[in-house]
This record gives structure tokens, C-alpha cells and sequence, in this order.
């Protein structure tokens, strides 16, 4: 046998995804892209910005933009000391999702889920993706991004 067929087809490979809930549907964003998950502190609030954003969060020193998750899967925003903000982004924290709470990260079988038609849902949703405990909607993370603004480098000190 030779090594490319020793080795497994991309389509095969498991997903290793951060799940999370938002009102009554669960998410998910790839673990590659997941810096790190906190407990909701204060946070900045922006005057004039988009409702989707609910504040800055001063992560070690860098403002970083937090979506509000119920507001842009268009649920009522319910604050409370159990959510939880999943900071994401390619090599450091770019923007924060606020969450309603983070389920766990499952391994999902490629093959299990469905992309979906940029047309047929929000611009934010990929694919959904089926597992033991129900379907988890899988997020576009450049989608996600275009929701929060961009913040100059020397705005960050």
C-alpha cells in the first residue's frame, strides 16, 4: 500500500469543533480558531455601534469587539453571569462571540454535514452538521468577522 492511500481522505477527517448554545439552537466554530473562553467581565460599551456589537472587551491590552450571539441569530438578548465569551481568531483574538454557554468540543464526522446555500440562511452560516445530540449549525468565521469592526492598531494601547 502506498502512502497516499495509507493516509486518510480529507473528507474523513474529523472536525474538532467548539459547540455552543444561542437561545435554542446549538453553534459551532472550528477549535483551530478558538483562543480562548471567558466569563463575561465589564464590558466597553460603543456608542452608535450596531446593535449586533455589545462592547469591547479588554483582553491583555487589546480592545477587541464582542458580537452579541442572541442578537445575531436574532433572539432576545438575555444577559446573565453564566455566558460566556469564545475569543476567536486566526493567530490572536480578533473579535469575541457573547454565548449563551459552551456545550464542549465534539469531533464531527466531515461527511455528516451539509453546506448550506449563501441564499437559503444568514451569510454567517456554513454548513450544519449532524451528531448524536442534534444538529449543530457550523459558522463562517470571514462572515463572522465582517459583523464586528475593525479596530485600528493604535486604538489598541
Amino acid at each position: 500500500m502506498d502512502s497516499a492511500q495509507a493516509q486518510p481522505q480529507p473528507a474523513s477527517l474529523p472536525l474538532s469543533t467548539v459547540v455552543f448554545e444561542l437561545a435554542t439552537q446549538r453553534y459551532g466554530l472550528p477549535v483551530t480558531l478558538v483562543r480562548e473562553i471567558v466569563l463575561v467581565p465589564a464590558l466597553l460599551e460603543l456608542a452608535g455601534a450596531s446593535l449586533l456589537i455589545c462592547g469591547l472587551l479588554n483582553y491583555r491590552g487589546a480592545y477587541v469587539p464582542v458580537i452579541d450571539g442572541r442578537a445575531m441569530v436574532g433572539a432576545a438578548s438575555l444577559p446573565s453571569i453564566d455566558n460566556q465569551i469564545i475569543l476567536v481568531g486566526a493567530d490572536q483574538p480578533e473579535l469575541g462571540l457573547l454565548v449563551d454557554h459552551v456545550v464542549g468540543v465534539y469531533d464531527l464526522d466531515a461527511r455528516q454535514s451539509t453546506a448550506l446555500d449563501a441564499q437559503a440562511a444568514a451569510a454567517f452560516l456554513a454548513a450544519i452538521a449532524t451528531t448524536a445530540d442534534g444538529p449543530v449549525l457550523l459558522l463562517d468565521y470571514p462572515a463572522l468577522q465582517a459583523l464586528a469592526p475593525a479596530l485600528s492598531q493604535a486604538s489598541q494601547r
